[in-house]
C-alpha cells in the first residue's frame, strides 16, 4: 500500500514539474514579432467561400491584445516589391 502511495506522488510530482518546465519554455512575442495569415484553398467549388475563411481568421487572430497581424497594405508591397500581383496567393 505504501508503494502505491509512495509511486503515485512521485507521478504526481514529476507531472507538475514536467508542466512547469513546459509552459515555461515556449516562445515569447514580442511588439516586433508579427504574424501572416496566409490565403486558404477553396475545395467547396462554391465562390461565396474565397477569401472567407482567410477574413475569418484574420479578424479572430486581431481580437487578441498579445498578436499583432501584417497589414494587408504590407502584403500587397512585398507582392510588389517581388514583381507579383496583388492576388497572388500567399500560401508559403
Amino acid at each position: 500500500m505504501r508503494i502505491k502511495f509512495f509511486l503515485a506522488l512521485l507521478l504526481m510530482v514529476l507531472l507538475v514539474a514536467g508542466g512547469f518546465w513546459y509552459s515555461g519554455s515556449g516562445i515569447k512575442l514580442t511588439d516586433k514579432d508579427v504574424l501572416l495569415v496566409g490565403d486558404f484553398e477553396n475545395s467547396t467549388g462554391d465562390a461565396v467561400f474565397d477569401g472567407s475563411l482567410r477574413e475569418a481568421v484574420s479578424i479572430g487572430l486581431a481580437q487578441s491584445p498579445l498578436l499583432n497581424l501584417v497589414s494587408a497594405e504590407k502584403v500587397a508591397e512585398a507582392m510588389r516589391s517581388r514583381s507579383l500581383a496583388a492576388n497572388t496567393p500567399v500560401d508559403r
